[in-house]
C-alpha cells in the first residue's frame, strides 16, 4: 500500500491508502445508532458541503482540538482537513484512512463515504500507544534478527517456529529447512553423546523447566565447534501459546583459553614440582660428579678404572642437563644472553650429537659461514639442537640421515611479535628422513606432555621447552613434515648486529689453591663432606654449618674469622640470600659466594646485597667451587662496584678439573 505523507502546520499527515466501502457497510451507517454513541471513539457525521451532521459524545474533546477551542455543532463547518478528506472520499467514492501526527500524539482517522446520501462517516482513534508499541516490536525483531547469537522460538511441541540469521551461520542449517523441525533432529550434534544430552535438554523444557550446558557441536562442512546452549520455557498466556526460546553461542575460543589456563595452572604446578625437587636432585648430581672428579684425580693415568669413571661422570653430566630443561622449561633457571654464532654452538654439540644418534645415523651439518650472529643463551640453544637431534633420531628406525643447517633469513622473520617480525632473522633447521608426521600430529606436536613415542620412551617436553626457549629469544619455530619423507624443524630467531670475541690463545688457567678459611653454610650433609674434602685438596681451611643461624652464630665468636662466606640458597629457616644480605652488613670486607639449582625465585633478594654477589650453579665440581672462591678472594668487595648485581657463572661440567 503506498503512503504519502504530508506537513502542515507542524502536524504529519499520513495518507495510509483509499478502499472501496461495501453497500452493506455503508447502508448500516445511515442513521446513529446506539453503538455510534457508546464508542469510546470519536465518531464524526459530515455532510458534503463540509457541515457537522452528527458527533458522538466521544469526539468533542476532538472538534474542540481541531475547532481552535470552540466547540463544534451539528450543522456548523467542521474543520477544514476534515472538509478536505469528505470531499475526496465523497468524489472518488472509495474509503480512505489517514494518520496525523500532533503534539506528539499519533491519530489515525478513517473516512466511509456514503455517496448516495452525501455525506461521510468519519471514525477517529488515538493510536499513539500502539504505534508505540509497534515501533518496539520492531526494534525487538530487528535485535533479534540481528543478534550474534543464534536464537531459536518453538511452539509447545519444541517445532521451530522462527530461528534468526545467526542460526544459519552457527549451524549451517538454512533457516527454511529448519522452520517446522524439532531442534534435535537437525543433526547438529558432534557425536552421541551430545545429541543424548540435547534431547534430555529439550524434554526438560518441555516439561517447563529452564536448562543451560554445552554441547559438542558440528556443521554441515563437518567443523566441530561448541556451543552454549539456554532454553527458557515461555508459559502460555492471553496472547499467545505457550513457547520455547532457545538461545545458542559459540564458545570455542572460550573453551580453548580454559583449557589454555587449565594446561598453564597444571605446567605451574609442575614447574612448583620440579623447584621443590631440583635443589636436592642437584645436590646429588654434585656430590656423583664430584666423587668422580676425586677418584679420577686418585689414579694413575691409563689405570682401568677411569673409563667407568668418565662414563659415570657423563652421566651425571646428562642428568644435569635433564635438570637444565626441565627448569627451562618451567622457567625457573636464568638465561645467560650472549652474542653468539651459531655455527659455534653446532660444532661445539656435534661430538655430543654423534654419540647421540648413534652409529646408524649419519649427521650431516650444513652451515653457511656468513650466517648472522644472535643473542641467546648458549646453553640454551646447545638444548634446542639436543632436543630436535633426538626428536628426529627417535623419527629413525636407527637408519637415516640428520641434517643441522644454518642459513640467514632471506626476509624479516614472520613472527607474530611486531618488533621481532621487522628484524631480520637467521635459521637453525634441523631435518631427519623419518617417518613424517601427519597434519593432526604436527597440530599437538608442540604442545607439552604430548608424545607419540611408547610407554616411558618420552616425556613430551622436548618441542615444548624448544618452543619456550625459542620465544623467549623473540624467535619462532615452523614445523616442515610429510609422511614417509620426514620432517624439518626451522628455528627463526633475530639477526644481531656485533662481533664474537676470539677465544684467547695460550690464556693460563685460573687458580685453584689457596690456604684461606672458608664458611660452608650447606644443610646436605653429604654435599658438605664431598666439598670439604675437595677443597682441602686445594689448600683450604672449611668449617661446616647446616643452617644460616649457625653460620652467624659462629661467625660472631670471639677469636674466630673467616676469610669467605660460601652458602647454598635454599636453607632451612633464613635463606641464602638473606644470609648474604646481613653477612654483608656484619662483615663488609669478606666476600660471599651464593649456589643453588636455580636463582630466578630468589632474583629479587639480590638487590638488597651491596656490590656483586658471584653465584653458581648446581651440579658443580671441587675445582669450578674452588676457580669461583679463588675469583672472589682475589677481587676484594671493597674494589668492586657498588652497583648491586647479580653475577652468574657457567654451569660446570662434572669432567671439568
Amino acid at each position: 500500500m503506498m503512503r504519502t505523507k504530508h506537513a502542515q502546520a507542524g502536524r504529519g499527515l499520513e495518507l495510509l491508502g483509499r478502499y472501496d466501502a461495501s453497500a452493506a457497510g455503508a447502508a448500516q451507517l445511515l442513521e446513529p445508532d446506539g453503538f455510534a454513541e457508546r464508542n469510546p471513539a470519536p465518531v464524526l457525521r459530515i455532510a458534503a458541503d463540509g457541515r457537522l451532521l452528527y458527533a458522538n459524545a466521544a469526539s468533542h474533546p476532538l472538534l474542540v482540538e481541531w475547532c481552535g477551542g470552540t466547540v463544534c455543532q451539528v450543522d456548523d463547518l467542521v474543520p477544514e482537513h476534515f472538509r478536505r478528506w469528505a470531499a475526496d472520499v465523497l468524489s472518488s467514492r472509495t474509503s480512505m484512512a489517514v494518520r496525523v501526527e500532533r503534539d506528539g500524539r499519533t491519530l489515525a482517522f478513517e473516512l466511509v463515504p456514503v455517496s448516495e446520501h452525501g455525506f461521510v462517516n468519519l471514525y477517529a482513534q488515538d493510536v499513539t500507544a500502539l504505534q508505540q508499541a509497534e515501533a518496539t516490536r520492531r526494534r525487538l525483531a530487528a535485535a533479534v534478527e540481528h543478534a550474534n547469537d543464534a536464537i531459536v522460538v518453538t511452539d509447545a511441541e519444541a517445532r521451530i517456529e522462527y530461528a534468526n540469521a545467526a542460526f544459519e551461520q552457527l549451524t549451517g542449517v538454512p533457516v527454511g529447512a529448519a522452520l517446522g523441525r524439532r531442534p534435535w533432529e537437525l543433526a547438529t550434534a558432534a557425536d552421541s553423546r551430545s545429541k543424548a544430552v540435547e534431547l534430555e535438554a529439550w524434554r526438560a523444557a518441555l516439561r517447563g523447566e529452564a536448562w543451560c550446558g554445552r554441547l559438542a557441536r558440528q556443521r554441515a562442512t563437518g567443523m566441530e565447534w561448541t556451543g552454549e546452549l539456554s532454553l527458557s520455557p515461555v508459559p502460555e498466556a492471553a496472547d499467545h501459546e505457550p513457547q520455547i526460546v532457545a538461545v545458542e553461542r559459540d564458545v570455542t575460543d572460550q573453551v580453548r583459553m580454559q583449557d589454555e589456563l587449565h594446561q598453564a595452572s597444571k605446567l605451574d604446578a609442575v614447574g612448583r614440582l620440579a623447584g621443590s625437587v631440583v635443589h636436592d636432585f642437584n645436590n646429588l648430581l654434585t656430590i656423583i660428579g664430584g666423587c668422580g672428579e676425586l677418584v679420577e684425580d686418585l689414579l694413575p693415568p691409563g689405570h682401568p678404572a677411569l673409563d667407568p669413571i668418565d662414563m659415570l661422570r657423563e652421566a651425571a653430566d646428562r642428568a644435569a642437563g635433564l635438570t637444565r630443561q626441565l627448569l627451562s622449561f618451567t622457567r625457573r633457571r636464568a638465561a645467560e644472553p650472549q652474542l653468539l654464532d651459531l655455527n659455534d654452538i653446532v660444532r661445539n654439540v656435534e661430538k655430543l650429537l654423534r654419540r647421540l644418534i648413534g652409529d646408524g645415523i649419519r649427521l650431516v651439518a650444513d652451515l653457511d659461514p656468513e650466517v648472522g650472529l644472535v643473542v641467546a643463551d648458549a646453553g640454551q640453544i646447545e638444548q634446542i639442537l639436543v632436543n630436535l637431534v633426538v626428536n628426529a633420531r627417535d623419527a629413525m628406525s636407527g637408519r637415516g640421515c640428520v641434517t643441522i643447517r644454518s642459513a640467514n633469513a632471506d626476509g624479516p622473520l614472520h613472527a607474530s611479535n611486531s618488533q621481532a617480525a621487522a628484524s631480520p632473522g637467521v635459521v637453525l633447521a634441523v631435518t631427519d628422513t623419518g617417518q613424517g608426521m601427519d597434519e593432526a600430529i604436527q597440530a599437538r606436536a608442540f604442545e607439552p606432555f604430548f608424545t607419540t613415542k611408547g610407554p616411558g620412551a618420552g616425556t613430551g617436553l622436548g618441542l615444548a621447552t624448544v618452543q619456550d626457549i625459542v620465544k623467549q629469544h623473540g624467535g619462532h619455530v615452523v614445523c616442515t613434515s610429510h609422511v614417509g619423507v620426514g620432517t624439518t624443524f626451522s628455528v627463526h630467531l633475530p639477526r644481531a648486529d656485533g662481533q664474537v670475541a676470539p677465544a684467547a690463545a695460550g690464556q693460563a688457567p685460573e687458580p685453584l689453591h689457596g690456604h684461606e678459611r672458608i664458611l660452608l653454610v650447606e644443610d646436605d650433609l653429604a654435599l658438605a663432606q664431598l666439598v670439604l674434602r675437595g677443597l682441602t685438596q686445594y689448600g683450604y681451611l672449611i668449617e661446616t654449618v647446616p643452617e644460616a643461624e649457625s653460620a652467624l652464630a659462629r661467625a660472631g665468636e670471639p677469636a674466630v674469622s673467616f676469610d669467605i662466606l660460601v652458602s647454598d640458597i635454599g636453607l632451612p629457616g633464613m635463606s641464602g640470600v638473606e644470609l648474604a644480605a646481613e653477612w654483608k652488613g656484619l662483615y663488609p670486607s669478606t666476600p660471599v659466594v651464593l649456589v643453588s639449582g636455580y636463582a630466578e625465585p630468589f632474583a629479587a633478594g639480590f638487590q638488597a646485597l651491596g656490590g656483586e654477589t658471584p653465584f653458581l650453579t648446581k651440579p658443580y665440581t671441587p675445582a669450578s667451587l674452588a676457580r669461583q672462591i679463588r675469583r672472589s678472594l682475589d677481587h676484594s668487595p671493597s674494589r668492586l662496584s657498588t652497583a648491586p648485581s647479580l653475577r652468574l657463572a657457567a654451569p660446570a661440567s662434572p669432567a671439568e678439573g
